[in-house]
């Protein structure tokens, strides 16, 4: 359910539209967001150690 109301950009009213989405897109779409998310991280950590 996390992974659905994410990806409906937390707006219950969407749900629908991720649901009636491809499987690879959904996939694709949540790797993305996985890779963003470790980008962010390790670019706070070199923000903060400097």
């Amino acid at each position: 359910m996390l992974s659905i109301d994410t990806l409906a950009g937390f707006d219950i009213t969407k749900w629908n539209e991720v649901l009636t989405q491809s499987y690879d897109r959904v996939l694709i779409k949540l790797l993305m967001n996985r890779e963003r998310m470790e980008y962010q991280k390790r670019y706070a950590e070199v923000v903060n150690t400097r």
